[in-house]
C-alpha cells in the first residue's frame, strides 16, 4: 500500500531559490512529520503478538522534489515474539506459540485484510489523523528554512 502526499507550492520553491534549498526546507519536516505518524500508526496497529508493532519504523529517501517518507515494517525491526494462549483466547483455536513470520508481508493482510478476515487498516488512519499537524510541521520546517537562506 502508498499514500502519496504532495506538498503544494515546492516547485515554486525550487526555481526561486534552487534545488538544493528544497532539501534543506523539506527533509526536516518530513523526517518530524514521519515520526507522528509512526507513532500514531503504533497506537492503532492491530496487535496479538506484538510484533508488527515492534517492526514499524520510518525512512526517507530521495533528494529535493523526490523526497518520500516510508513508514511500515522495517527490515531487523520486529523480531519473532511469543504469544499465549490468554492472546489468543478471541480466536476459533486458542494457542500458544511463536509468530515468526515476516512483517513486512504481514502488514498487507493486516491493512488490506483476507478471504477469513476483515482488514485492521492502521497506517492510512495515522495520516489522516494527523494532517493538520503534518502541515503545520512542514509549514514551519519551509518557514525557517527560508528565514535562513536571507542569513
Amino acid at each position: 500500500m502508498q499514500v502519496k502526499v504532495t506538498v503544494k507550492g515546492a516547485k515554486e520553491l525550487a526555481r526561486a531559490f534552487g534545488g538544493d534549498f528544497l532539501d534543506r526546507a523539506l527533509r526536516p519536516g518530513f523526517e518530524k512529520s514521519s515520526v507522528v505518524i509512526e507513532g500514531s500508526a503504533r497506537g492503532k496497529v492491530h496487535t496479538v503478538t506484538r510484533k508488527l508493532q515492534g517492526s514499524l519504523g520510518h525512512e526517507l529517501t530521495g533528494h529535493g522534489g523526490g523526497l518520500e517518507a516510508h513508514i511500515g515494517a522495517q527490515p531487523g525491526l520486529g523480531q519473532p515474539r511469543g504469544y499465549s494462549i490468554s492472546d489468543t483466547s478471541r480466536w476459533k483455536k486458542p494457542r500458544a506459540g511463536r509468530n515468526t513470520g515476516d512483517p513486512k508481508v504481514y502488514i498487507q493482510f493486516e491493512e488490506e485484510g483476507t478471504r477469513y478476515r476483515p482488514p485492521h487498516a492502521f497506517l492510512e488512519p495515522a495520516l489522516h489523523d494527523n494532517e493538520s499537524q503534518i502541515e503545520d510541521i512542514i509549514g514551519r520546517s519551509v518557514d525557517e528554512a527560508i528565514d535562513r537562506f536571507g542569513r
